[in-house]
């Protein structure tokens, strides 16, 4: 994985909040997408993305996407995130797959990192190694892919919970981009400031 200081932050710009909209209403309004659903109620702040310092800015969400291998950069900053978690809190990442149901066959090796909401099917890490984190974010269908990164009280963290309360605890939106590998982050009500995953990477 990639080693600390490595990667920072891109500014994705007021396009790219246009395009995290459209996705959370594609993935809930055309598949039925509970967590995209909940993340569509909330203001959205001014996406970014996590990308390698010689990478540069991606310049259309939707061609090219924000660069091949991105989110294992993505993966390296989350892990840090969750492990920081403040003293009495804790946090998770949340995928959604708007295609899966739960009487569909289980990916392989997938059993730790699945959780059920009704038929609904998720992935969700809650700390373990950069890889595991990398693994939880390309879980789900390729596209579209929503996830969140929450935050919450340490006795608390079931996903249904966490979904239905997304106004009080979900501090950022994911939104794969067309490239299936990288995604652009969205602080929800600006509870997420960039800064948090790269100095914590």
């Amino acid at each position: 994985m990639m080693a600390q200081g490595n990667f920072r932050i891109a500014d994705l710009g007021a396009e790219a909040l246009e395009y995290a909209k459209s996705e959370l209403r594609l993935s809930a309004d055309g598949f039925g997408g509970r967590l995209a659903h909940e993340a569509s109620l909330h203001e959205l702040g001014r996406p970014f993305a996590v990308v390698d310092r010689q990478e540069q800015p991606p310049q259309d969400l939707r061609v090219g996407g924000i660069g091949r291998g991105m989110d294992r950069v993505l993966a390296v900053a989350i892990r840090s995130w969750l492990r920081a978690a403040p003293v009495s809190k804790g946090r998770t990442l949340i995928l959604e797959d708007p295609f899966a149901r739960s009487t569909d066959p289980l990916p392989r090796n997938a059993d730790q990192r699945l959780s059920f909401v009704g038929d609904h099917v998720f992935f969700v890490a809650h700390g373990g190694s950069d890889q595991e984190v990398l693994e939880t974010l390309r879980a789900p269908a390729e596209y579209p892919g929503i996830g969140g990164l929450f935050e919450h009280d340490a006795s608390e963290g079931d996903v249904g919970d966490l979904i239905q309360t997304a106004a009080d605890s979900c501090s950022a939106v994911l939104a794969r981009a067309w490239d299936g590998e990288g995604f652009l982050v969205a602080p929800v009500a600006s509870r997420l400031a960039p800064s948090e995953l790269v100095a914590l990477g």
